[in-house]
């Protein structure tokens, strides 16, 4: 992998951006790299068949949980059905 040196950033910078490094539970430079691939998209996409929207939505949900970006969620307990009152 390769390694980047940033020279010149202000103080001020630097402590928010470590600031929110420790909101997020990360440390500096991961949360760098996370800007960094936040901010420059790849320059090509792969060319793919056509899909449906939701496809699309599942297959970009893949691609961002594959470099750290996703987020998992908490699903709901069931509970039992209602009664209708029409019955």
């Amino acid at each position: 992998m390769s390694q980047l040196l940033v020279t010149g950033l202000s103080d001020d910078l630097t402590q928010r951006l470590q600031m929110q490094a420790s909101r997020h539970g990360r440390a500096l430079p991961e949360e760098a790299r996370l800007i960094l691939l936040r901010s420059l998209p790849p320059q090509s996409l792969p060319v793919t068949e056509p899909v449906s929207l939701g496809e699309a939505f599942w297959q970009l949900g893949e691609r961002l949980r594959a470099e750290g970006l996703g987020i998992e969620l908490e699903l709901p307990k069931r509970r039992a059905p209602r009664k209708s009152p029409f019955e």
